[in-house]
């Protein structure tokens, strides 16, 4: 290996470090992911046109001011009636956003509004700002939300609190996302350039109320966009600039219960030293930001936090040549699996040879100018078993690292950047398995045929 090369494997094992949740092996970048289980948006922006005449005076205001006389259908209402009522035709005219919403087996048409004192402009080259660039549409006050039924003539005004925002309106500030049958919408308000609050609110019992975060009002991100994972978890991630600066993956657990959200698990991405050459910190923080590139870009990526289990037959599929599903097996054409498979998280150099890493979490390892696949790695950033756990799947190893004494080399590096833990050996007829761990923490799976 060049230098160059070594010192951009280095770098890249320190970045694997410093999150303690990628995978180290041979120093090499292993950037995992999570297959995500996105829940589709439960409603899509609705702006179809009324199907009843209008049976209302003019809209003077949105927030209350001046109430709208409108009237009532004979038909029994999910969403609560309010003192404030305005028709579907005027409100499809003048809201921000609208969507369908499911709850409790109900669906509603939300509509977000401007109010009175709320201000629309457009950003001229001389104004642009963090909250947006020239061209971009701003809105700057408060918002006022109505909930109809599907098939009602009016909605109602939702008694919801809420402060001042600063919305840019060609950025999407809006979306709407389901979990565990609760439908959820979102809200990005733009707080500085690097930083946004998100904002949720779901509908029980016919009105629009808040979801608290573990008892806040909001999400601090970077982000405009959450991940749904397994319909169970919601994931994004903010940007601190401490000293060290870097980046925070967090990922919420909801209860549907109680509509609330609370953290599940949080792993920061520090721009950390020590740098161990010139121009090590630039390369940390290339590889940070093309984590955060590949969440953004690729939709069934998430960042790895533990919340899966393996297969019962992991075993069985070892002595296979494969660790998820037979379509990656070892010896199998790299090139077919691309084909099936283009939205990779990035190619990589790993002491001479070349791997393409997953959404889900495995790797693929082979040689230039060969087709086959020589070595398969499945992080373990996405599972909750320890290694003592893992053993009750596998049996016992052919070899486990730590009943061998360290060497003088080995022991310089325990506690370093370059500590890569321990490891267990299986031999299968024709295959090699090898589990690295830390304590009891697995990091990663590697299966490979004997002699590679």
């Amino acid at each position: 290996m060049s230098g160059t090369e070594e010192l951009k494997e280095k770098s890249i094992n320190y970045l694997s470090i410093q999150s303690k949740k990628l995978t180290v092996f041979k120093r090499s970048l292993f950037a995992a992911g999570a297959l995500a289980a996105i829940v589709g948006v439960s409603g899509c922006v609705a702006s179809e046109d009324a199907t009843v005449d209008e049976k209302a005076d003019v809209m003077e205001s949105v927030d209350g001011k001046t109430e709208e006389t409108v009237l009532q259908s004979d038909q029994e209402s999910y969403v609560k009636t309010t003192t404030t009522a305005l028709s579907i035709k005027n409100l499809e005219k003048h809201a921000f956003y609208t969507t369908t919403l499911t709850a409790e087996s109900k669906q509603v048409k939300l509509f977000v509004l401007a109010a009175d004192d709320g201000e629309t402009k457009v950003i001229l080259k001389e104004g642009e700002s963090y909250a947006g660039h020239e061209g971009d549409e701003m809105y700057e006050g408060k918002v006022a939300f109505y909930l109809a039924d599907s098939d009602g003539d009016e909605g109602y005004l939702q008694n919801v609190k809420n402060s001042d925002v600063v919305l840019n309106l060609s950025e999407e500030p809006f979306a709407s996302h389901e979990l565990d049958k609760s439908a959820i919408f979102q809200m990005t308000d733009v707080v500085s350039s690097e930083n946004k609050e998100l904002t949720l609110w779901t509908v029980r019992s016919g009105g629009l109320l808040p979801v608290p975060v573990d008892g806040e009002t909001a999400i601090s991100t970077a982000t405009n966009h959450m991940k749904i994972v397994e319909n169970r978890y919601l994931q994004t991630y903010d940007y601190f600039t401490t000293d060290p600066n870097g980046w925070a993956f967090r990922t919420y657990e909801w209860n549907s219960k109680k509509s609330e959200l609370s953290l599940y698990d949080e792993t920061e991405l520090p721009v950390d030293g020590p740098f161990k050459y010139e121009g090590m910190e630039d390369d940390i923080r290339g590889f940070i930001e093309k984590t955060v590139d590949n969440w953004e870009r690729i939709p069934e990526y998430t960042y790895p936090f533990p919340h899966l289990t393996y297969p019962e037959d992991l075993l069985e599929r070892l002595k296979n040549g494969y660790i998820l599903d037979k379509e990656l097996t070892l010896d199998t054409s790299i090139e077919a699996y691309l084909k099936k498979n283009p939205n990779h998280l990035g190619e990589y150099d790993a002491e001479g040879a070349w791997f393409y890493a997953f959404p889900d979490g495995q790797s693929i390892y082979f040689e230039r100018g060969v087709d086959d696949i020589i070595t398969i790695e499945l992080s373990a950033g996405n599972y909750t078993e320890t290694i003592s756990e893992l053993k009750e799947i596998l049996g016992e190893p052919d070899y486990d690292s730590k009943d061998e004494p360290a060497s003088e080399e080995e022991e310089g590096l325990v506690g370093t950047n370059y500590d890569i833990g321990d490891f267990l050996i299986y031999n299968f007829e024709g295959y090699e398995v090898q589990v690295t761990y830390r304590e009891e923490t697995v990091e990663s799976i590697r299966i490979s045929k004997n002699g590679l």
